[in-house]
């Protein structure tokens, strides 16, 4: 498969500072997902849109490649991961780079393995035309839940799950924040990855953590270790 990586990662994370190159396991997390996807041997280049220079030497040290500096203009915190990602797909096409397909991943994609890639490309052979993609079940029920304003119900639970078993409730899950996968016209086309019929690859509980924030930082720290 003529597929390329992209990572976008921008400085200026507010939740957690510099998230992208702030030491996990005594390492910048940047450096150790890419480190994983050159060690898999699979990919034709890995490519790191950023507009931090911090990022882009940390990067070309773990092996990736950084041909630009992104403008200032896409490197806010409004804009989108597809935006960042055309923009490096439209670069390598003007700069003649052969490619068909994308691996989108984010630069904390710590449990990315190379089992995990080879079951992303099988599904996608079979469903060339949809993003593939990780996605984590949600411990609990979301049709069972409500919503607090100073400790006060101010939206509560929907009469018909009041009394429901959590067992007869179909389970729903949210995205892993690990990657997407799909050709590179579908990411120029600007499709969703959440449309209906794309597919995903599913992460049991404590297998892997979207990270956004210290807790979520910690618990993946906790399990990466566990891993290890």
């Amino acid at each position: 498969m003529n597929c390329l990586v992209i990572i976008p990662a921008r400085s200026g994370s507010k939740r957690i500072k510099n998230k992208n190159i702030k030491l996990f396991q005594k390492k910048p997390i940047i450096s150790i997902v890419i480190k994983k996807l050159k060690k898999m041997k699979i990919f034709k280049d890995i490519y790191v849109s950023t507009d931090d220079i911090k990022i882009k030497k940390i990067s070309e040290k773990s092996g990736a490649v950084v041909p630009f500096i992104r403008s200032k203009k896409l490197s806010n915190d409004k804009i989108s991961s597809r935006e960042v990602i055309v923009d490096m797909i439209n670069f390598l096409e003007k700069k003649k780079v052969k490619f068909d397909h994308i691996l989108s991943v984010y630069p904390t994609s710590i449990f990315i393995n190379k089992r995990l890639i080879h079951h992303a490309f099988k599904l996608f052979e079979k469903n060339p035309n949809k993003f593939i993609f990780g996605a984590i079940p949600f411990h609990s029920s979301l049709e069972r839940s409500f919503k607090l304003k100073k400790n006060k119900i101010y939206k509560p639970m929907k009469k018909k799950y009041l009394n429901k078993n959590s067992n007869d409730i179909e389970p729903s899950f949210y995205d892993s924040g690990q990657f997407y996968l799909a050709k590179k016209d579908n990411f120029k086309k600007k499709l969703s990855v959440f449309k209906k019929g794309n597919v995903a690859i599913i992460f049991k509980k404590n297998q892997c953590v979207d990270i956004n924030d210290q807790d979520d930082w910690n618990l993946a720290n906790k399990i990466y270790q566990n891993k290890s």
